[in-house]
């Protein structure tokens, strides 16, 4: 079995562009558990990644009620428990969409 990569997004606003990059890391095949943090935003793409993939057991949205930066935002969810058993770490920004491959081969360049 492949070792669960733990993947953080943070969001603001990202629109449409924050739903296509979490389907790209869903559909990479790979044991994967994802952390979107949304920073308050208000264009609702938080909420309709939650409506599509929130019954996910490996996507988990949080809503904070400030924007409370990058950094601030990448740590909350690094500390997220969904990700406690995550051997690799992710940071992928919500404008970004995997290619086919690409967690695999990223993983495989790691180890």
């Amino acid at each position: 079995m492949n070792a669960v990569t733990g993947v953080v997004i943070v969001n603001f606003n990202a629109g449409d562009a924050l739903s296509r990059c979490v389907e790209s890391v869903l559909s990479q095949g790979e044991a994967v558990s994802v952390v979107v943090v949304d920073n308050a935003s208000s264009d609702g793409s938080a909420n309709t990644v939650k409506t599509r993939y929130g019954g996910l057991d490996n996507v988990d949205v949080v809503f904070n009620a400030d924007n409370r930066g990058f950094a601030r935002a990448v740590n909350q969810a690094a500390g997220h428990e969904s990700l406690a058993a995550s051997e690799f770490l992710l940071i992928l920004n919500p404008d970004c969409e995997l290619f086919a491959g690409a967690l695999s081969d990223l993983r495989k360049a790691v180890e």
